[in-house]
């Protein structure tokens, strides 16, 4: 007897599928699509850059092969040999495969997948549905509200300005050839239909994180446009890892931080603190499914649950996109080892990110405690900085943190990463501002 596809499952939990690891590219994949609704093969991209790192290519996949294909598409001159396409397609492979997520899908057996670095609207190929639709219903909570349609109105702007560097350098390998494609209907024939009125309830739950993403975007204004994309991309991730945390929350009426140890592992006690952050958070995740079940949410997929509770003894299996979302997105620590030995921590690019999404341009400076309390109000992040942290960990069961060893120099480590980025500046008595434009004007 087959075993029940647990994706119904978890989009009856989520609305999109969790039973699966998905990459920044992944979800950047679907929620693309979803905005534009055109899909695109491009088979002469896959052709040249989806190189299989331990066997030997097949077909056109092989290198005399391919300099034959693209002669023939009038692609290259003559000028250009077999060993300048060798070298050509190396280097356009790291700039339109730079998460790892593009696969051989035109062979005798297609790959995982191929989901390229955008940086143009033709690259936009959802070949399998990597993302589990989660590219789709973000696409679809942001279009209830004002502020979430601003983002997705900014974003097709962006899209289509194709303006970048990388577009430029893969621009002869694309084409116009498209689907049409819409992913409602596949969306629901996958996970199930979810009410219309779920997603307005969303929208509100999640204004403050919609709002943040749209600051972001205004922000981003002056960026080149790979910059803008990419930024975007990590301040969704950080916004679906808002809405776990806040479905998790609720149902059990609790409240979750995500305790960031900013201090390179000089505090041991905060560093092991943060990692019980990151597991509270799993767990209140996983032990929500029972509670979900008991409520009635999986009655259209009972089949899938009493499958759960059978095979994994009631912990829906969602280790691994748990893991990569924050891992990828920047928001947890470090990339290899089991998920017992992560812990909160930001990186840069992160930082500069968040910082975007909480700071307006037209504020110019704003004092470090209120850069705190917005961090801790959107985005739940929590660097012990606030004059409200110390009791709040305790309160919350975060024990043997010692304000003066372990939480204020981790603040100050935040500030230093800031004040490197860039996004904030010392003065001579001691104050610190924090703001969204480079200043390095320190004082």
């Amino acid at each position: 007897m087959p075993k029940p596809n647990p994706a119904k499952l978890y989009g009856a939990a989520f609305g999109f599928n969790t039973h699966r690891r998905v990459k920044p590219a992944h979800f950047a994949t679907g929620f693309f699509l979803a905005l534009t609704g055109k899909n695109y093969k491009q088979r002469s991209l896959n052709y040249t850059i989806a190189l299989p790192a331990k066997k030997e290519p097949e077909g056109k996949y092989r290198l005399s092969d391919l300099a034959d294909h693209l002669s023939s598409e009038g692609l290259v001159g003559q000028a250009i040999t077999v060993r300048d396409i060798h070298l050509i397609r190396t280097h356009l492979q790291s700039v339109g495969d730079n998460d790892d997520a593009v696969y051989a899908m035109f062979g005798k057996k297609a790959g995982f997948g191929a989901d390229y670095t955008v940086a143009d609207p033709r690259m936009i190929s959802r070949l399998k549905d990597n993302d589990g639709f989660s590219g789709q219903f973000v696409n679809s909570v942001l279009l209830e509200s004002a502020d979430g349609k601003k983002v997705i109105s900014l974003v097709t702007q962006w899209i289509y300005k194709a303006d970048s560097v990388s577009a430029a350098l893969l621009a002869p390998l694309l084409n116009e050839e498209h689907e049409e494609t819409d992913l409602s209907d596949e969306h629901e024939a996958k996970l199930g239909k979810l009410n219309e009125e779920v997603f307005g309830e969303l929208a509100h739950s999640l204004g403050k994180e919609t709002q943040a993403v749209l600051r972001l975007c205004q922000n981003c204004e002056f960026m080149p446009t790979e910059a803008r994309l990419r930024f975007l991309v990590i301040s969704l991730g950080c916004w679906i890892s808002a809405y776990l945390r806040k479905c998790a929350a609720e149902t059990f009426d609790t409240q979750l931080i995500l305790l960031c140890d900013m201090s390179n592992g000089d505090s041991q006690r905060l560093r092991e603190q943060s990692r019980w952050s990151l597991m509270r958070f799993r767990e209140t995740l996983v032990a929500s499914f029972a509670r979900w079940a008991e409520m009635g949410r999986f009655d259209e997929c009972l089949e899938a649950w009493e499958y759960v509770i059978k095979e994994h003894e009631g912990r829906p299996p969602i280790e691994e996109y748990y893991r990569e979302l924050l891992l990828r997105i920047g928001l947890a620590q470090p990339r290899g080892g089991r998920i017992t030995t992560k812990h909160f921590e930001l990186q840069p690019d992160t930082l500069r990110v968040l910082t975007l999404s909480v700071i307006r341009k037209d504020e110019g400076m704003i004092p470090l405690p209120e850069f705190l309390e917005r961090l801790f109000s959107v985005w739940g992040l929590c660097f012990g900085g606030r004059n409200l942290d110390e009791n709040l960990l305790v309160d919350l069961g975060y024990t043997g943190l010692d304000q003066a060893s372990d939480l204020s120099p981790n603040t100050e480590s935040l500030v230093s990463l800031l004040v490197d980025l860039g996004l904030a500046t010392r003065y001579s008595d001691g104050l610190v501002m924090c703001h969204c434009e480079p200043n390095f004007n320190q004082q």
